[in-house]
């Protein structure tokens, strides 16, 4: 199943047979699955990370990332479930017949309503928040956790993950000292509806601690 160069590996589907074909193994508690990677081809190093409960699968060698056929045939029969419940609109109901006293009352002109607040500034856009995060990872504190934890820059940046710097993360009251790494949410649909993120803080000299904070 592996793919060439030039092929897109994003948001790929594996399937039950090609993940069964590449002799996966149970890690962190039976919530993680290790195995080798279809799509580029792996036969020594189990670099392709699948995540048991979301089906969410990512290739920390060639970057390929996507869901197993199971999830998505899982996440489609819950929105047809959802569709099949739904309530029909409810049939308009006729007005109740109103005393002749209420009826006057009710023709005079309406007292003019208070004039409404100005809208608040609209909410940037997660695309174009996430371009600046992903812009500031390289040389950041960021990036020296990524490299203490043996994941390359390159990699990183290829999956989309980004680092907000003190000051810059859009809800002031979840600001950290230290900044924090994000990560994109993507559906299996498609898209960009939210970020994941660990903020990052100094506990000792030299020392990087992280606390995970999901947005």
């Amino acid at each position: 199943m592996s793919i060439s160069s030039d092929t897109s590996r994003e948001n790929l589907t594996l399937s039950e047979s090609d993940l069964a074909a590449c002799h996966p193994i149970v890690a962190e508690g039976g919530h993680v699955l290790r195995a080798l990677c279809p799509f580029h081809g792996s036969d020594r190093q189990r670099s392709l990370r699948v995540q048991v409960h979301s089906g969410r699968f990512v290739c920390f060698a060639c970057g390929a990332w996507g869901y197993t056929a199971e999830a998505r045939e899982r996440w489609r029969d819950e929105q047809q479930r959802q569709a099949a419940f739904q309530r029909p609109a409810a049939r308009p109901q006729r007005a109740p017949r109103q005393h002749p006293a209420a009826a006057a009352a009710a023709s005079k002109p309406a007292a003019r309503p208070p004039a409404l607040r100005e809208p608040g500034p609209a909410r940037p856009d997660l695309a174009q928040q996430l371009a600046a995060f992903q812009a500031a990872l390289p040389g950041s504190r960021g990036a020296a956790y990524l490299h203490q934890r043996g994941i390359p820059l390159a990699l990183a940046q290829q999956l989309g993950v980004g680092y907000p710097a003190p000051g810059t993360w859009p809800h002031a009251a979840r600001d950290w000292r230290g900044g924090r790494v994000v990560f994109p949410h993507t559906p299996p649909e498609g898209g960009l509806v939210n970020f994941y993120g660990r903020a990052v803080r100094w506990m000792v000299p030299g020392e990087l601690s992280l606390v995970r904070w999901i947005c």
